[in-house]
């Protein structure tokens, strides 16, 4: 479980799987590939910089990174540094709503050709908080994790 979620750490920032040309109204994704969905919505630049976690729980029970753990967002595309199997790269499909949301689709390293989808907000200007469905199958509802799930949500602090 550790290796998968600091993969999809952004594997951001972040987890997705949503239809390709609209999110569905149920919340509700499909399957596709690295190479699939179109972005709904521009990137957001209120993303961009480097995140450091401050804190995370996947299943409703805390999660910890370790010291070097960091993502790097650049308008789409995201470099997640510091994960116990290696940097992850790939890119972020914007898709709009509320609450804001995003796939996280890997491309190198350990999330490479899985999908994640994300719910996320920005508090301030410095803090960031994410919620990943790590099993890529639908869409967070809300920023809380459940036991039993594979649900990882994570704040992070601008670097």
């Amino acid at each position: 479980m550790r290796i998968v979620a600091c993969g999809l750490l952004l594997a951001l920032v972040a987890g997705c799987a949503t239809d390709s040309t609209a999110p569905s109204s149920s919340g509700a994704s499909t399957s596709a590939t690295a190479s699939g969905p179109v972005s709904t919505a521009p990137a957001d630049p209120a993303l961009n910089g480097n995140w450091t976690p401050v804190l995370a729980e996947l299943g409703g029970k805390e999660f910890k990174f370790g010291q070097d753990f960091r993502l790097e967002v650049k308008g789409d595309r995201y470099v997640v540094y510091g994960a116990p199997q290696g940097t992850d790269r790939g890119r972020l499909v914007f898709l709009g709503g509320d609450p804001k949301s995003f796939d996280v689709i890997g491309e190198e390293g350990p999330s490479k050709g899985k999908r994640y989808p994300v719910i996320y907000r920005m508090i301030g200007e410095s803090t960031l908080e994410a919620c990943y469905d790590l099993d890529g199958k639908s869409r967070p509802a809300a920023f809380i994790t459940f036991e039993g799930t594979n649900l990882f949500r994570v704040i992070y602090k601008r670097r």
